[in-house]
């Protein structure tokens, strides 16, 4: 590679990464609607949690029903254990999340599971919203053994 090639791809790779930028103030705005969110779900407040979603996201309506069914049918610990904004695009901003979310019905407890995703924010008016989610990754945090056997059902009194 030339020199000349080597300081136009750095040229491109400095202007493309000042694309990239947000401001400090959408930064805070981003990362606060993705926690908010999080925590909304966590107290199975639905109406609240819709609030952090963009109206014109096609997810909208979708969302709405699979949260009300969640909430209704499971007790919910979310946790954000990672949260990163990737950058700027179009006017959307990309935030890379990885949240750990625990499940439990009638006081029992499933394994928890890791989600690791991308939510792209778009403003509202002068609110950011989630517009987007990409999944990026879906395991289980602390799964059952293989050759686990079923717990044994006690006999009615």
């Amino acid at each position: 590679m030339t020199l000349r090639t080597i300081h136009v791809l750095l040229c491109v790779a400095i202007v493309a990464a000042g694309c990239n930028r947000v401001p400090k103030a959408d930064r805070d705005a981003v990362l606060e609607t993705v926690r908010r969110n999080v925590q909304l779900l966590q107290e199975e407040k639905v109406e609240e949690m819709m609030a952090t979603i963009h109206p014109q996201s096609p997810a909208f309506a979708p969302s709405r029903t699979s949260v009300a069914e969640l909430v209704k049918e499971f007790d919910l610990k979310c946790e954000l254990t990672a949260l990163e904004v990737l950058g700027m695009r179009k006017g959307d901003v990309r935030v890379r999340f990885e949240q750990i979310t625990e499940r439990k019905k009638d006081g029992v407890s499933e394994p928890r599971s890791r989600l690791v995703g991308v939510h792209v924010l778009r403003k509202d008016g002068e609110t950011w919203k989630i517009f987007d989610t990409e999944v990026i990754n879906a395991d289980l945090v602390d799964p059952l053994p293989e050759d686990a056997e079923p717990p044994e059902e006690k006999p009615a009194p």
